[in-house]
């Protein structure tokens, strides 16, 4: 992905992003999770894998927004671990 490491963003929940989901649209702005679900869709991978409690809503609610929740699925890695574990 573009943003990726040390240039990593986030969905913008933590950080008091979803409050500022109907600014970001009133001024014609993308909001943060739309913008990093893009570069995941852009990537070819057919799962986004999150480590934060507030990704999960927010990139399948951009998955949904954005016509991608057919091509991508977002999966916390807790639940990919447990599943490669076999529990």
């Amino acid at each position: 992905m573009a943003h990726q490491r040390m240039n990593g963003l986030c969905c913008g929940g933590g950080g008091g992003g979803m409050w500022l989901d109907t600014y970001y649209k009133e001024q014609g702005m993308e909001r943060l999770s739309d913008r990093r679900v893009r570069e995941a869709v852009a990537t070819g991978a057919d799962v986004l894998a999150v480590s934060c409690p507030y990704e999960v809503s927010r990139f399948e609610d951009a998955l949904k927004l954005l016509g991608y929740d057919k091509k991508m699925v977002v999966r916390d890695i807790a639940e990919l671990l447990a599943e490669s574990l076999g529990e």
